[in-house]
């Protein structure tokens, strides 16, 4: 309808109500007794006026198909064969030009609540009308960045074959085959699991077609999301992984047969989505790395430094059962400090650039894959082996120094583990502003421990230039190692593949929905 503000309703309704303003046509002239509504079975809808006039709108062959008259100079004539493939030609030209058809028709009614087939009969054809609405660069972009993130995006519409085409063409998609709902009607279940191979672009399709794609398609161990918002696309909106309905033009029972709801009904927010998806799905893999790789770092500092010591330096941990390599409070702190802000921030890490370029991931994956197994098993034995000895260095000469320089290397090597996480993401150092705010302020913190009276709570002691200078060297010597074993890895370990679709026809790529 028009309001105050503009027009309230579908694109193709819009449309329709646009042009009859610029013809001289009055929408409130008549009003409407009766109506029989669109449907993607019946591909028609006939509305019936206060002046005894009934109207109907839809695909040009459904309508062309109840017309046996047509109306020319405004002269109504009978329908001839010659009439019926003029009205064929002009609709397949509009259609070739990616122009959605709707063929229009009217009749006068005796009885307003006769039978919808006789309403819907015997009708005059009146003409087509074409429309466009044209696809939207920043929707081809997103179509083409889901490809490249391993998903298979399929068109499947209501629209004429040609349209369809035409159109997908423009999207992008491979627009070489067609496959129209009758095809898929009377294809067996081997032929179309061949066929949804290789088609992009399913046309005249009605609900039961998408159903039986839908399940085709996860016969074939596709993981399958689906757009839609009518009532009928319900089935297939509930028997997707993914059920997506149009949140502006979405029927109540499609929302709710959905698992999410798309607010704008734009196709570049579900490749937004996806983006954001997987780049939660890292930082999550990040965090749990980091800490259970930085945990492990300070179990085996522990464990490994009694042993040590239990051996090699009785004298000092076997006849002194004090004497342990860190205190308790020197551990709780470095977890509170570099535990606690620096890795809230870490989930707060942008998305890396490849995040689209990547395979998707299996369905049965966890975050800690087989990859960060051998991350979190690998770093505790370095880091202890590497840091340690800094600690036995200086033991002999002043147990307390000694306990000071590994309680500090214990914190910088946790502060060093950020950047190693986010290195496999290729994120530059400067990227996350947040974490870094939060790695230096864990940085000044262990400062005041060591330097203000703070360390009489720690029982440390201040460190000078040469214990600072052990302390990068063996950062130094940790990095390099750290770095090559995880390439290694990066290596060894490839991302498993999943196979997921983008199935529907709904959604927004420039171009108004199939039916109203």
């Amino acid at each position: 309808v028009k309001t105050a503000d503009g027009f309230d309703g579908s694109p193709t309704e819009t449309a329709l109500l646009v042009s009859a303003l610029k013809a001289g046509i009055d929408p409130n002239e008549r009003e409407r007794v009766r109506s029989v509504p669109f449907s993607s079975d019946r591909k028609r809808m006939t509305t019936v006026m206060d002046n005894d006039t009934a109207y109907m709108k839809g695909a040009p062959s459904v309508v062309v198909e109840r017309c046996d008259q047509i109306l020319i100079d405004g002269e109504i004539r009978p329908l001839t064969e010659a009439h019926r493939e003029r009205i064929e030609r002009r609709r397949s030209e509009y259609a070739s030009d990616a122009l959605r058809v709707l063929g229009f028709a009217k009749k006068q009614v005796t009885d307003r609540e006769a039978d919808e087939d006789d309403i819907e009969s015997d009708l005059v054809f009146l003409g087509l009308q074409a429309m466009i609405d044209p696809p939207r660069q920043e929707v081809m972009e997103a179509i083409a960045d889901t490809r490249t993130a391993g998903i298979t995006v399929v068109m499947a519409t209501g629209d004429d074959p040609d349209t369809a085409q035409a159109i997908g063409a423009e999207l992008g998609f491979d627009a070489d085959q067609v496959v129209t709902g009758p095809e898929v009607e009377e294809m067996s279940d081997d032929e179309l699991a061949s066929v949804v191979q290789d088609v992009e672009i399913f046309a005249r399709v009605s609900p039961k077609h998408k159903v039986r794609l839908l399940q085709t398609l996860k016969d074939q161990d596709f993981h399958v999301a689906m757009t839609g918002d009518g009532v009928n696309d319900a089935p297939a909106l509930k028997n997707a992984d993914v059920g997506i309905a149009m949140g502006q033009q979405g029927t109540a029972v499609a929302k709710k047969s959905s698992d999410i709801i798309l607010q704008d009904d734009n196709f570049v927010t579900i490749r937004d989505a996806i983006a954001e998806g997987r780049a939660i799905f890292d930082n999550i893999r990040k965090v749990t790395n980091y800490l259970l790789s930085t945990n492990a770092g300070e179990v085996m500092f522990v464990f490994l430094g009694s042993v040590i010591g239990a051996v090699f330096f009785q004298d000092i941990f076997v006849q002194n059962p004090d004497a342990v390599v860190l205190t308790a409070v020197m551990i709780l702190w470095v977890n509170f400090v570099t535990d606690g802000p620096p890795a809230i921030a870490l989930a707060a890490d942008e998305r890396a650039e490849d995040v689209m370029d990547r395979p998707p991931r299996s369905s049965d994956e966890s975050i800690i894959d087989k990859k960060m197994i051998a991350m979190i098993a690998g770093t505790g034995p370095l880091a202890a082996v590497i840091f340690l000895p800094l600690f036995f260095l200086l033991v002999e000469s002043d147990f307390i120094l000694a306990q000071t320089t590994l309680f500090t290397a214990l914190a910088m090597f946790e502060i060093f583990m950020f950047q190693v996480i986010r290195r496999e993401y290729a994120l530059s150092i400067t990227s996350n502003r947040y974490l870094w705010v939060a790695v230096g302020a864990a940085f000044v913190a262990q400062l005041a421990v060591l330097y203000t009276p703070l360390r009489s709570l720690f029982d440390v002691v201040p460190l000078g230039l040469s214990e600072w200078g052990l302390i990068g060297a063996a950062l130094v010597v940790f990095g390099a190692v750290i770095l090559v074993y995880q390439q290694v890895l990066i290596r060894r370990f490839g991302q498993r593949a999943g196979r997921t679709t983008l199935f529907g026809t709904s959604v927004d790529t420039g171009q108004p929905p199939s039916g109203d």
